[in-house]
């Protein structure tokens, strides 16, 4: 069960059969103007078909302070067509809150924790999990609507439930299956040489924006390296 925005019990057996698109919304975030209106759009095209969107707000990244009044007030001034409940944690707090238990289910699924907000998790209707967007995804570009068909395409009422945000496609004792295991050699084996070309990279020199002495990217070794032109 979850909150409703203004603290009403909402079970999410409701949305069984259905595929939810899941998603943790900021007032204050960057993100929110394009990712309500892409929610908005989704809902409009999909919410015939089965698709439920169900947007969280939280307020584990600072960006979203303010109490159910506000938030709903946000939400209509975006036009928000979709679910909007209450507030929950995501897992990412400062305060040290835990994650809701449906964002432990999320996230354990995904293998991957929310790292920023408007991060979408896509469900199909057997309730495995299919996808993990992160903040940013164009949610209505061609491949994510071909994901989204996929999952509104996938089970539903006519066959058995799997499990619960199982991954889709992996075995349920979580075990890698004999062709998963091929695929993941080859993919080790095509991205070695990249591995290596970054090992080295550690050793190379840049200069300084004005052109100063050399600056050795040796003190970097051992951080993840997000490099842009």
């Amino acid at each position: 069960e979850v909150r409703s925005l203004h603290g009403g019990s909402v079970s999410l057996a409701q949305y069984a059969g259905n595929a939810p698109l899941v998603v943790n919304t900021a007032s204050r975030c960057g993100f929110a103007d394009e990712t309500h209106t892409a929610l908005n759009e989704l809902q409009r095209r999909y919410a015939s078909k089965g698709l439920s969107i169900l947007a969280f707000p939280s307020d584990d990244f600072d960006q979203e302070p303010g109490g159910p009044d506000e938030i709903a007030s946000f939400a209509a001034g975006k036009g928000a067509e979709f679910e909007l409940f209450g507030k929950v944690s995501v897992g990412a707090s400062r305060s040290g809150a835990r994650a809701h238990p449906l964002y432990a289910a999320l996230t354990a699924a995904s293998g991957s924790p929310v790292r920023w907000n408007y991060e979408s998790f896509l469900v199909n209707r057997d309730g495995a999990l299919v996808k993990h967007w992160p903040a940013g995804t164009q949610l209505t570009a061609p491949l994510q609507l071909g994901e989204i068909e996929a999952a509104l395409s996938a089970g539903g009422t006519s066959t058995p439930p799997a499990p619960p945000l199982r991954p889709a496609g992996r075995p349920k004792d979580g075990e890698p299956s004999v062709g998963l295991r091929e695929a993941q050699k080859l993919l080790t084996k095509a991205i070695e040489p990249v591995i290596v070309g970054v090992r080295n990279l550690y050793g190379l020199e840049v200069s300084d924006l004005r052109g100063g002495g050399p600056v050795s990217l040796a003190q970097y070794a051992g951080n993840a390296l997000l490099v842009v032109n």
